[in-house]
């Protein structure tokens, strides 16, 4: 499927719900295992952006944004801007795997994992950025390797899985349609 905003636009259409869909999930998911305090978020991948808003509907005390890619911080930029025009955050530009911050967070989630290169070494960091009792969210389009790579990923980085689900999303466009399922994962840092 084409994901750039280039090229066919029902693959584009198609794309964007599918992002939609897996941030709107991803986001309701966590809603039980969210601190009684105002959290510390780092959104890995700000992609369409739709998961930056809901975030952002926390008040966070912090909320860092990253994502290789210019444009998409730009998007969450506007987006941000044009919804919660006092809001603060911070937009950081670079790869999920080498990302170097002194930075703890009470809240990580990420939707993009198709585009982090080297997901054990992501998972590995984003486990070393959570404060103790830190929880990571992790959403991704399903297959039953996903679903038991990210498990073991997250539990060898010495993270503790708090729940998982799928769910199904159908694609169509004008000639075909297709089902394909969503998996998400949550994990907390234990002690």
């Amino acid at each position: 499927m084409d994901s750039s905003s280039e090229g066919n636009s029902d693959n584009s259409n198609n794309f964007d719900a599918a992002q939609e869909m897996l941030a709107d999930g991803i986001f309701d998911f966590s809603i039980p295992f969210l601190p009684e305090t105002l959290p510390s978020v780092l959104q890995v991948g700000s992609g369409t952006d739709f998961l930056s808003l809901d975030i952002e509907s926390l008040f966070p005390a912090q909320h860092d944004l990253l994502d290789k890619d210019e444009n998409h911080l730009k998007i969450a930029r506007q987006q941000l801007a044009s919804f919660f025009p006092n809001a603060k955050y911070r937009l950081l530009q670079g790869e999920a795997e080498t990302l170097d911050t002194d930075d703890r967070y009470d809240l990580i989630y990420s939707i993009s994992l198709e585009d982090i290169s080297d997901l054990k070494a992501f998972i590995q960091r984003a486990a070393s950025w959570l404060k103790p009792s830190g929880r990571i969210f992790l959403g991704a389009f399903s297959s039953a390797t996903t679903e038991k790579e990210l498990t073991a990923l997250v539990t060898c980085a010495g993270l503790t899985v708090l729940d998982s689900a799928t769910s199904q999303y159908t694609e169509t466009n004008a000639t075909t349609a297709c089902t394909r399922e969503l998996f998400i994962i949550g994990a907390e840092k234990r002690g």
